[in-house]
């Protein structure tokens, strides 16, 4: 799959179109596809804002997930969290790579307590798992509150230039600290490679997608292990 003409011009994608791009050709298969939450009430929706899986990139099975803005602002509710936590086991137990798309809006004001505490359950998983097996976030949209702090744990971050990755937004901080800053002096890509948070920065959703997989390229399943050999490339002539 050659994705490297993509521009930012791009439309955003839907989770599943993320994962499409991701995953070789009809290799995804999805998980909790059914979980719901009762917080929502009529407005839940099968899933709670996340797609979560598994699929194979270049051939080597992956577990991954992508977070949906579409519903709820990508926020985190327990049932959301326990989706995410799940496929962060399965992956620990297989001994495989993670690679999540974050969008969110932090933690469930609805969910209280319980969305807080997914998002505990979330770091100690990623964590588990960073002794296990590589982990790549990929952030593509606005961030916050425990939506900034997950992918800052995993191993590599890559984020396009539409992303941004934040705490706190703009009008907390003015209101705090009398500061005026934008969303993307706040916590654009270009500031979280700078502050060494994110490695690589994408045009767009498509771009950022072909990134992750030339990263999984170049790692192992598990950590220790020798990363997968390819061809050699022909050495470059003389100028």
């Amino acid at each position: 799959m050659t994705l490297a003409t993509a521009t930012a011009a791009d439309e955003r994608l839907a989770p599943a179109d993320r994962l499409a791009l991701l995953c070789d050709p009809g290799s995804f298969a999805p998980l909790r596809s059914r979980a719901t939450t009762r917080a929502a009430g009529v407005a839940s929706r099968a899933g709670d804002g996340v797609l979560v899986g598994a699929g194979r990139v270049g051939g080597r099975p992956v577990f991954c997930f992508a977070e949906d803005p579409g519903f709820m602002g990508g926020s985190l509710g327990e049932a959301h969290a326990d989706s995410i936590v799940r496929v962060l086991e399965l992956a620990r137990r297989a001994g495989r790579p993670v690679v999540g798309f974050v969008e969110s809006a932090g933690a469930r004001l609805q969910e209280g307590h319980a969305a807080l505490a997914g998002y505990g359950r979330i770091f100690r998983a990623t964590v588990e798992l960073a002794a296990v097996s590589p982990q790549i976030a990929v952030v593509t949209g606005v961030s916050a509150g425990g939506g900034a702090y997950a992918p800052a744990l995993t191993d590599f971050l890559v984020m396009t230039e539409g992303a941004r990755m934040f705490l706190t937004g703009p009008r907390v901080v003015r209101e705090a600290l009398g500061e005026t800053v934008t969303m993307a002096e706040l916590g654009g890509p270009h500031v979280h490679a700078r502050n060494g948070v994110c490695e690589v920065v994408a045009d767009s959703d498509d771009q950022a997608a072909d990134r992750a997989r030339a990263l999984l390229a170049l790692l192992p399943d598990r950590i220790g292990e020798r990363p997968p050999m390819g061809a050699p490339f022909e050495a470059a002539g003389e100028p």
